[in-house]
């Protein structure tokens, strides 16, 4: 509980916007850090329908074209996608409707998420802390659509739960951009130290950040559940889309996407290496694996840079 002269303070800028707060080295309350946090401008709410939408019934191309094109900028960047290399396309896609009978509802759907999410980023994408973040979650959502498909799991509700993992994280970002850019930049790739660090220097880990804001969204549920669970399931059962995206979070920072900006300590106990439940999904070769999931993560940035 805030004491009285905290409640006192002068207003301090958070995220390019003023709005009550501590003195710049303090430590907020969970509930202060909520506050900031929701303050930040809202996920897309043209993604945040269409997630939603999908996830209850069959929705027809059009309906998802409806929805899409209230939003001309995404609508924009929807067919610069689906003419780009990355699919091929025979002839070019010309509109929305188009472009979502082509692909099919599902990668419409993650390809609506990725854009919301480089647009829920912002324009920071370039600072180091930032940008991977930025990959980390590309290559988290790769990763998880490529396993999910050998498994036959939903590759699409994969892609987009991997996307959507560290939104928490994205979130304290933005929020605090400079004191949270310093700390991942300080860190060394150890996920358990990095939530305390967190939690004692914003007074939340961005697992529950993440909980919080996808709840107050009003997305599905399982993506909050993800963003909640992705350090704390242990990807044992193959059929758990929370395990798989837990498993592709530290698969991602084994091969060179992490979101830490210091090597890990000579002293540190080695990784693990791919649990039993994915083991299969996952070729002997790291190394060449990890060249082709940066190509595909730079095309896919390429996409998005417009």
């Amino acid at each position: 509980m805030p004491t009285e002269t905290t409640r006192q303070l002068p207003r301090v800028p958070v995220a390019g916007r003023w709005a009550p707060g501590l003195p710049p080295n303090a430590v907020p309350s969970e509930e202060e850090a909520v506050r900031v946090l929701r303050a930040l401008p809202p996920f897309s709410a043209v993604a945040a329908h269409l997630l939603k939408a999908v996830a209850q019934e069959d929705v027809a191309f059009r309906k998802v074209a409806d929805f899409i094109k209230t939003d001309a900028a995404l609508s924009a960047d929807m067919l610069r996608i689906a003419n780009s290399a990355l699919f091929g396309p025979r002839y070019p896609v010309t509109g929305v409707l188009h472009a979502a009978a082509m692909l099919g509802v599902d990668r419409v759907r993650s390809l609506v998420t990725t854009v919301a999410l480089k647009d829920f980023v912002g324009k920071a994408r370039g600072a180091p802390a930032v940008s991977r973040c930025w990959r980390h979650n590309l290559a988290c959502a790769i990763l998880c659509e490529e396993i999910a498909r050998k498994g036959r799991m939903d590759r699409d509700f994969a892609y987009t739960a991997g996307l959507l993992h560290d939104i928490g994280r994205v979130a304290m970002m933005r929020a605090w951009m400079q004191r949270y850019a310093a700390m991942l930049d300080a860190a060394a790739p150890d996920s358990a130290a990095i939530l305390q660090m967190e939690f004692e220097g914003f007074g939340i880990r961005h697992t529950r950040a993440g909980y919080l804001l996808v709840k107050g969204w009003r997305l599905p549920s399982a993506f909050a559940e993800i963003a909640d669970r992705h350090h704390s399931t242990e990807p044992e059962i193959p059929n758990d889309v929370a395990a798989l995206v837990h498993f592709g979070c530290s698969l991602a920072d084994r091969l060179g996407f992490g979101v830490a900006g210091q090597p890990a300590s000579e002293d540190a106990e080695p990784r693990a290496g791919p649990p039993a439940a994915f083991e299969e999904f996952v070729p002997g070769n790291l190394e060449d694996f990890g060249s082709r999931l940066a190509e595909h993560v730079n095309e896919l940035e390429c996409c998005l840079a417009g």
